[in-house]
């Protein structure tokens, strides 16, 4: 498999940041709260609903870190 979560969520200024594994290499990708609010429908930017959202979108997320970061390889992403 070429992704997994090693970890929880935390919270950063503006959104969220998580570890995803890719080909092997720790990646640390960032998601900000207006993407969780606009694109999955997080309801306020409260870190509880953020972090609600996160896992209930946590595939996606993750696929779209993976994308990103072999298209082009910079820590951390910004989704």
């Amino acid at each position: 498999m070429h992704r997994q979560i090693s970890m929880a969520p935390w919270p950063v200024p503006g959104g969220l940041s998580f570890v995803v594994y890719v080909d092997g290499q720790r990646v640390i990708a960032c998601v900000s709260a207006e993407m969780l609010q606009t694109h999955f429908g997080a309801t306020n930017p409260g870190d509880a609903t953020l972090a609600r959202t996160f896992y209930a979108h946590a595939g996606r997320l993750q696929d779209a870190a993976v994308r990103q970061y072999r298209k082009q390889p910079a820590q951390p992403l910004h989704l």
